[in-house]
């Protein structure tokens, strides 16, 4: 039984502070008075330090005081603290877990920090508790689950974020010239939170087409379509729209997506774009089939093995003996980009191969595409080209290259190609400028032709050249589907690759005013990154260039100094030619307005790993260069005084 207590009286002598630290005619504890004040000399300033020194006096007085620690923890940001910030929110947290507006500060702080299991386990209490910002909470949760590889767990809170809006619009934010319609999936491809960005994209089963969109005059309608089925009326509330984008691009991965979308396309009027039919006949058996018959076309014979998980290795060996195939052979998972979980079996019968996590599996036949250079003696080259088809014409995009056994071809292979062989930058150049020139003669014709027999508006080839005896000269087609993504953002403006890209993109453009009948418009497309030309205004083609002769000493040769260099030009909107001197100099000639000119070699950097220990520049009085090459090695520099020299 519960103990009667005594009932107190205060005094009306006693000081008011005294009164104060007691209670109050609410009878709630009211706060010391020292509290009171530390709180007062916070809305009072926004200097950090004094802001700081309060928010110490509000903990030394109560350590649990939650504003205390946000306050703290503002004042670390300013400092540069990001670490003891996030350590002051998080405190916060555990005080008032139910605070939204301070779990998704601290979420935010925590993924700045890189803490992203702590994001992670702080944002599923936040979609627990969300009240304001409840579809942002689920989505970052998705995205989040997608950067730590649990794709199950990304998909499902993907769908809850879906069924919550399964369609959001994105008005113009200029005059409205177009309106589209664009259909995409989370059931079977993950939200991923992107780092660098700091945005949630899908990276798996779509492309990012509608990332280079003109935003300030097209009006973007997204439907999820995984909640037809649930919540038909959706439909019906749909937007007037003149082009739909089907932007779920995986025949293998996103079936039942792809089939929602087809029920949605029929039930619209409005022309489309990729139509999710004719991206389910792009699984790899109907690809080789319908392209392995076009003439100059050497398409891998792919042999699927079903739903498989465990050991397969006796499967794999089977499938290679019962289909006519031979050793190497590949054998990849469904579903996966950029070459994950992709792997050569040069001796199956001695190999052992298991695929971790239930998966429809793919042999495909590996045919030679290698060749070696007189630049690089005793060194073998495995090129992956990129073309882009856009309504029926094949567009160059880049050039990705290993080298010595590098065959699964991406990123990392071909920064380690290019910095040893920075000659391939004039190899991808060369393709990107004239692509018909570059091959054989009917290769890239023959490429165009087969690829038109895929009925898809927008979508990516990789390839190469056989260089095998029995085939050789045609065309190998690594793959070929919509879910190939553009570069534009992530490449520097008026390197190649970037040029490429835009060309791309500005085709697409063009693409979307003709299917929806609507007129063009002038398309201020997504841009590169900026280098010095963007940022001084350097001109690309100045009438009266200057050309200035190089020579560069220090430890350069075999520190990727040539690389280095050759993206300096480009990023100064300069042109040139380089070459590595038997003598461990690097002589270069570099041409383009003066002030890019003097920008350059006035206190050139170098790559990390290199040392520049003097630069000797005098103008030259050849041939200005009109492009940027990169020469063999030789023993002498040029004659500065020869005037026919080739440019």
């Amino acid at each position: 039984m519960a103990r009667k207590q005594k009932k107190q009286t205060v005094g009306k002598s006693r000081k008011a502070s005294a009164k104060a630290s007691r209670g109050n005619s609410n009878g709630r504890i009211a706060e010391p008075a020292a509290l009171s004040q530390a709180r007062s000399r916070l809305q009072n300033t926004s200097n950090p330090a004094e802001v700081t020194a309060a928010a110490r006096q509000i903990l030394a007085i109560d350590p649990a005081d939650p504003e205390g620690w946000r306050w703290l923890g503002e004042a670390q940001l300013s400092n540069q603290k990001l670490g003891d910030a996030v350590v002051s929110f998080s405190r916060a947290c555990r005080i008032e877990p139910n605070n939204e507006t301070l779990i998704e500060r601290y979420v935010g702080l925590a993924l700045r920090q890189g803490s992203y299991l702590d994001a992670l386990n702080a944002t599923r209490h936040w979609v627990t508790i969300a009240e304001e910002k409840p579809l942002t909470a689920k989505k970052l949760l998705s995205g989040l689950y997608g950067l730590l590889g649990k794709e199950e767990l990304s998909c499902q809170w993907g769908l809850q974020a879906a069924f919550r809006q399964p369609v959001a619009k994105a008005q113009a934010s200029g005059k409205e010239q177009l309106r589209i319609l664009i259909l995409g999936t989370v059931g079977c491809a993950p939200y991923h939170y992107d780092p660098t960005t700091g945005q949630l994209t899908v990276s798996e089963g779509h492309n990012n087409l509608m990332h280079m969109i003109d935003t300030g005059a097209a009006t973007l309608t997204s439907l999820s379509v995984d909640v037809i089925d649930d919540c038909p009326e959706v439909l019906d509330d749909l937007p007037d729209v003149d082009v739909v984008y089907n932007s779920i691009t995986d025949a293998g991965r996103c079936q039942e997506g792809l089939r929602n979308a087809s029920r949605v396309c029929r039930k619209l009027s409005a022309p489309v774009i990729n139509a999710p039919a004719e991206v389910l006949r792009t699984t790899r058996e109907e690809n080789a089939q319908r392209l392995g018959q076009c003439e100059g076309i050497l398409m891998p014979r792919s042999v699927s093995l079903g739903r498989v998980q465990g050991d397969i290795s006796d499967r794999v060996q089977a499938a290679i003996r019962d289909n006519g195939l031979r050793a190497p052979v590949i054998v990849r998972p469904s579903g996966f980009q950029n070459g994950k979980h992709m792997y050569r079996i040069d001796d199956p019968e001695s190999t052992p191969v298991r695929i971790t996590d239930e998966a429809e599996v793919y042999v495909l036949q590996y045919h030679d595409v290698t060749f070696t250079d007189p630049r690089a003696k005793g060194h073998r080259f495995h090129p992956k080209y990129r073309a882009f088809m856009v309504d029926g014409k094949l567009y160059p995009a880049h050039l990705r290259m290993g080298h010595d056994g590098d065959w699964n071809v991406h990123g990392e292979e071909t920064r380690k190609s290019f910095r040893s062989f920075p000659w391939l930058y004039d190899m991808e150049q060369d393709f990107i400028e004239d692509p018909a020139a570059h091959f054989q003669p009917g290769v890239w014709e023959n490429l165009e032709t087969a690829l038109r027999t895929l009925d898809l508006e927008y979508f990516g080839v990789d390839f190469a050249v056989c260089t095998e005896a029995e085939d050789y000269g045609k065309v190998v087609i690594f793959e070929t589907n919509a879910s190939m993504r553009s570069f534009l953002r992530q490449t520097y403006q008026n390197t190649p690759e970037n040029d490429a890209a835009l060309e791309i993109i500005m085709a697409a453009h063009r693409m979307f005013c003709a299917r929806a009948g609507v007129p063009e418009w002038d398309f201020n497309p997504p841009k590169g990154l900026e280098g010095p030309a963007q940022e001084h205004g350097f001109e690309a083609d100045p009438a009266n260039p200057v050309a200035r002769h190089v020579l560069f000493s220090g430890e350069l040769q075999g520190h990727g100094f040539r690389e280095w260099l050759r993206h300096e030009l480009h990023k100064h909107n300069l042109k040139g030619w380089l070459r590595n001197l038997s003598d461990g100099r690097v002589e270069a000639v570099v041409a383009g307005s003066e002030a890019a000119v003097s920008h350059l070699l006035s206190d050139p950097k170098g790559p990390e790993e290199a040392t520049i220990e003097n630069v000797e520049a005098v103008d030259w009085k050849g041939a200005v260069p009109q492009k940027i090459r990169v020469r063999d090695m030789v023993a002498e520099p040029e004659s500065v005084a020869a005037e026919t020299a080739e440019a």
